[in-house]
C-alpha cells in the first residue's frame, strides 16, 4: 500500500521513495506525495528523478488505480 504523504505535509514538493511495482498502467511507490485525480481536482504534475542514473521522467497525471477509499474524520468539508 502507498503512503500517501499529501495528506500529512500538503505542501511538500520532494520526496525520496521506492518502486513497489511497474504495471501496464504505471508505477506504484511506497509513498507518495502526488495527489490523484478525484472528485473534479485533476491529478497533479511532477518529475520522478531516477537516483541510480539521474534520469527525469515527466508525469501529467496521478490516478489512484488500486486500494480503497479514504475518509479522514477530522477532514473540513465544503458546505
Amino acid at each position: 500500500m502507498t503512503q500517501k504523504i499529501y495528506y500529512e505535509d500538503p505542501f511538500l514538493t520532494k520526496l525520496t521513495a521506492n518502486i513497489i511495482k511497474i504495471t501496464k498502467d504505471g508505477i506504484i511507490f511506497d509513498k507518495t506525495i502526488s495527489y490523484p485525480e478525484g472528485g473534479g481536482q485533476e491529478g497533479d504534475i511532477g518529475i520522478i528523478k531516477i537516483l541510480e542514473n539521474n534520469e527525469s521522467i515527466e508525469y501529467i497525471d496521478t490516478q489512484k488505480l488500486l486500494g480503497r477509499s479514504i475518509y479522514l474524520d477530522d477532514f473540513q468539508k465544503f458546505k
